[in-house]
This record gives structure tokens, C-alpha cells and sequence, in this order.
């Protein structure tokens, strides 16, 4: 069974340009036109006189021909008999052993087309991504940003029948179109272009994940793999040194009193296929109010089974009384929460709660050591419209998640390092509507927030006064019973 345990959005860099190119088009003469044209191609020279004898015209009809072959540059004259022009000539083809004409008519065209500045592909697709401040960054090659318009009218060039197929909808089997050349072009404007991405394992080989593009389009513009290599070697992180796994997968079982996950942590090592296989033969089901997760919390299927569990305790769609949540994740060393998904996870779970209990936000607790480090993460997640607590130390550790809405849910995940995939992470835990395990969560919480050595203010502005403070005003209320 393949599992979906993280999803990212990178921002794509790209511009867009105006082309004013020519094309030209294959088209077929009136019958007359088209015959006389084939006469004059046989005997080379003949006279009007001859023409209009040979065709039946009048010396009115065959007059108006004649100028009409002429505008066209088909016809010269010569010593007063008419033959073809050097052009008309050149437009004769052998097919089937017989000279046909092609003839081609040239129209001047005008049409914006975006190109990435990785890659320099065409646009072709309309990603499913949006663009969010906490999108990762694609970062370009020192010498993306040269010659841009001779770029671009090489790749017009290079893809124009990709781009009249897939952008302008010519069928260019039936259409014979064709670049005839390109006049001018003009830089329009600069985009982000987002690029959804999958993280996927398989319990047959969990320590390996995959990388896959959302939107299947993608795999056909990126023919050559050269986006996909950028991504998969994305380095926008800094490693924390490795930590005993007995150790901190022991810190997470006492602090989130996971039900779920222990009797797979066997001999200093988790059995990550047994888990999986037992996710896949129950559907995550531990008890009726608590289920197995696999992955981040905001990935899709997570979000249905969070949603579900909430309906089951509260009733489909109705409201929940609560105070606000918390949701304590350090993501410093980990691809977390990097697109909209985590903005449309909390505003899915932040629409349950009750108004008419004047709910807090969601507040999220992340481990910072100065004001510049909280400055960079509320500068990443500040889109999701939460509130920020400054701690010195993770609940638990670094490597634990846990998200608490007091006397509704608790959801408490693992993340582990995967060997060789950094700083991508193997999230696993569980998530419980029962009272009592939420309980327990809240109080381990509340010791934690108590403690004045474990809590700083760097994500406060200055000279806030403390019963102002996020900690005092927002967060210990909302763990008080």
C-alpha cells in the first residue's frame, strides 16, 4: 500500500513574454485559379487570348482572373503572353510522380507564453498548487537570467508546435501550420509558477520514498527529469545531529502516551512495513475514537480522518465547544507544513470551533533561540493567521508533534529521519477523540507551560506587557480545565 506522507509546494520561478511571430499556412486556390496555374506550369507561356479560348471565359472574366493571379505575385507578363513567377514555380511538389501546388499564405500572430527560468520549457498546464509564502524555493542557476529574450525566441522556436497543439488547441495534424518567423519579443512579466509534489513510501520498502508530481501533466513537460533533480536535491535546511532513536522515541511515547505505535518499536529499531501493514488491514482503526496516522497531519487523507473522528464524537458538520487548539512542531530539520495545505488543514479544523465560545486561534509552539530565528519562522507560517509561543525545548523533543484541542482532540506524531532522504521525515502517530487520553496530553502540557526556564518571548514584539504575552493571555488559558 502506498502512502502520501508528506506533500510540499515550490515556487517555480518564470516569465513571460510577448511573441509578435508570422505563421504560415497551407491553402488551396479556386478551382479556376488552381487549373490555370497548372496550365501555365505545363507549357510555360500562353497568351490571354489563349486562356479565355481554353477555359471558355469571357474577355471580362478572364481579365479578372488574370489581375487576381497578378496581386497574388503567381503571374508576370512577358513580350504580352502570361507565365508563372520564380515563386509560383517553386511552389510545385511531386507527388505520386505528378506536380501538384502548395501554396502558403503568411499572417502576422501576437501572443504572451511563460516559460520557467529553470528549465526554460514552455508553460503548457494549469498547476493545482497556489502560491503561499511558505512555498519552498526552487533556486536558480547563477546564469538563468541571461539573454532572456533570445532564450525565449529560441524555445518559441524550438516548441512552437507543442505550443499550438497544447496552448492554442490547433490540431496540427489536420492544420498544416508552421513558424514562418519570429518578428519580436518583449518581456511581459515575472511569476511563481506552483509545483505540488508527493512524498510517497510503500510498506515494502518504507526507507525509501518517492517524489512525484501531483499533477500528472507534470511528468510529461518534465520529459528530461531536470526539475524533478532540482527538487529531490532541495538543501533549504540545516541537519540537527543524530540522536539516539531509543531515547528520543521514548521521550514521544511518555509525553503523547501514543497507544498505537509502541508495539512496533521492537529491539531499538521500529518496524516501519508491520505498522504500515496493520494501517492497511484495520484502515488505521486502533478504537473507535482513536486511529493510526501515517504522514503529516495536513496531508489529504489525514485531514478526512481527523474530520471523520470529530464528526463520529460531535455530530457531522456541527460545531465544537473549545477554547482554540495548540499545535506544538518544531520544523527546522524537516519539509513541514512548506505549501497552502497546512493553511487549509487549520482553517478546515478552526471552522468546528464554537464562535459563541470567543475561540483563540490556532497556536503554534515552535522551539526559537533568538528574535531573529522567530522572526523567519513567523515570516514562513504567519499566512495561516496563528498565533507563535517561543519555547527553548519541544514537549517531548525536537522529533515529536503534538497538536491539542482541548476536550475535542489530540494527534500526536513521530517524525523519523530516513536515511540518504533528508530532510524529508517518516511521520507516524495517532490521533484520539477520547477524553481521557486528551486529558492526559493537556496536563503534560500544562506542566510544560508552567515551567518559565522552558518558554521565551521571541516571537513577541518589544515592551509587550506579560499578562499580555501569548504564553499568559492566549495559551495557559486555553489549557486551564
Amino acid at each position: 500500500m502506498d502512502f502520501i506522507v508528506n506533500e510540499a509546494t515550490f515556487s517555480l520561478p518564470c516569465r513571460s513574454f510577448i511573441i509578435d511571430y508570422s505563421v504560415s499556412q497551407k491553402r488551396k486556390l479556386a478551382v479556376v485559379k488552381e487549373f490555370t496555374i497548372r496550365l501555365l506550369y505545363s507549357i510555360r507561356e500562353i497568351s490571354p487570348d489563349q486562356i479565355a479560348e481554353y477555359f471558355g471565359f469571357s474577355t471580362e472574366e478572364m481579365q479578372v482572373m488574370l489581375v487576381a493571379l497578378q496581386e497574388e505575385r503567381l503571374i508576370e507578363w512577358e513580350d504580352g503572353n502570361v507565365k508563372l513567377t520564380t515563386y509560383a514555380n517553386e511552389r510545385f511538389e511531386q507527388v505520386d510522380g505528378k506536380s501538384v501546388p502548395r501554396f502558403f499564405e503568411v499572417t502576422d500572430q501576437i501572443d504572451t507564453v511563460t516559460f520557467d527560468l529553470f528549465t526554460f520549457k514552455l508553460l503548457i498546464g494549469t498547476p493545482s498548487g497556489s502560491i503561499s509564502p511558505n512555498n519552498m524555493e526552487i533556486l536558480l542557476p547563477s546564469e538563468a537570467m541571461g539573454n532572456l529574450t533570445e532564450k525565449a525566441k529560441s524555445a518559441f522556436d524550438k516548441n512552437f508546435y507543442i505550443f499550438l497543439e497544447k496552448v492554442k488547441k490547433v490540431n496540427i495534424y489536420l492544420e498544416n501550420t508552421e513558424l514562418y518567423k519570429i518578428n519580436q519579443v518583449f518581456n511581459k512579466r515575472d511569476s511563481l509558477v506552483p509545483i505540488k509534489i508527493q512524498y510517497v513510501i510503500n510498506s515494502t520498502s518504507p526507507n525509501q520514498p518517492t517524489i512525484q508530481y501531483a499533477d500528472k501533466w507534470m511528468d510529461e513537460w518534465d520529459d528530461d527529469k531536470s526539475l524533478y533533480a532540482a527538487v529531490s536535491a532541495q538543501k533549504d535546511f540545516v541537519s540537527t545531529s543524530g540522536c539516539d532513536l531509543g531515547i528520543t522515541f521514548g521521550e514521544y511515547l511518555r509525553i503523547s502516551r501514543d497507544p498505537s505505535s509502541a508495539r512496533f518499536f521492537r529491539s531499538e529499531n521500529f518496524d516501519f512495513s508491520a505498522a504500515m501493514d496493520t494501517y492497511s488491514q484495520k484502515n488505521g482503526v486502533y478504537d473507535l475514537e482513536t486511529k493510526m496516522l501515517i504522514g503529516n497531519l495536513y496531508t489529504p487523507k489525514n485531514k478526512d480522518v481527523i474530520q471523520s473522528l470529530i464528526d463520529y464524537k460531535f455530530g457531522e458538520n456541527n460545531v465544537v465547544s473549545t477554547k482554540g487548539a495548540i499545535w506544538c512542531i518544531d520544523p527546522e530539520d524537516k519539509i513541514w507544513g512548506r505549501g497552502p495545505e497546512l493553511e487549509v488543514f487549520m482553517s478546515s479544523i478552526e471552522s468546528r470551533f464554537d464562535e459563541r465560545e470567543k475561540p483563540e486561534k490556532t497556536i503554534l509552539v515552535s522551539q526559537v533561540d533568538c528574535p531573529q530565528s522567530a522572526f523567519s519562522k513567523k515570516e514562513r507560517y504567519g499566512i495561516t493567521g496563528a498565533n507563535f509561543q517561543g519555547v527553548n525545548k519541544m514537549p517531548g523533543n525536537s522529533q515529536c508533534e503534538i497538536l491539542l484541542i482541548p476536550n475535542v482532540l489530540v494527534a500526536c506524531i513521530f517524525h523519523f529521519t530516513i536515511d540518504d532522504y533528508y530532510p524529508l521525515t517518516l511521520p507516524i502517530g495517532y490521533v484520539s477523540t477520547n477524553e481521557d487520553r486528551i486529558a492526559q496530553v493537556q496536563q503534560d502540557l500544562t506542566i510544560f507551560f508552567n515551567n518559565p526556564a522552558l518558554t521565551n518571548a521571541y516571537f513577541e514584539r518589544k515592551n509587550v506587557k506579560e499578562e499580555n504575552l501569548v504564553l499568559s493571555s492566549k495559551l495557559m488559558k486555553l489549557l486551564d480545565k
